[in-house]
């Protein structure tokens, strides 16, 4: 779809429901990550918080905080720690379903930073 009319679409959702009262929601979400670095991988206890409003029934932005956990590694006495993290800006389309289901995808943004220490012995 050329930008243009991906312009003109958005433009067309954010005009077509002037009366339309904000929903918010917030979440957490837990899970794992893994560094997998040729035959060995390791594992470390993530979370993400969000949250999000509601622009009208077919737009919502959402914003995330990402936490990948602290997965290390120890291969023959050289220890590796890893921390990673995110935030995060989206914005959400949505499309009705039925009255309780609906439809959505994202675009958006991610600023990531990770940090590796290395210790040997």
């Amino acid at each position: 779809m050329p930008v243009k009319y991906a312009f003109i679409f958005t433009l067309s959702l954010l005009l077509s429901s002037p009366v339309y009262a904000v929903e918010g929601y917030i979440g957490l979400g837990v899970g794992q990550s893994e560094i997998n670095q040729g035959l060995f991988g390791e594992y470390g206890d993530g979370f993400k918080l969000f949250g999000g409003a509601g622009i009208n029934k077919n737009l919502a932005i959402e914003a995330a905080y990402l936490d990948f956990g602290n997965p290390s590694e120890n291969i023959f006495g050289v220890e590796t720690q890893y921390e990673a993290r995110a935030i995060g800006l989206w914005a959400k389309g949505l499309w009705p379903v039925t009255g309780k289901t609906e439809l959505f995808g994202k675009v958006g943004l991610a600023n990531w930073k990770i940090d590796k220490t290395t210790t040997v012995f």
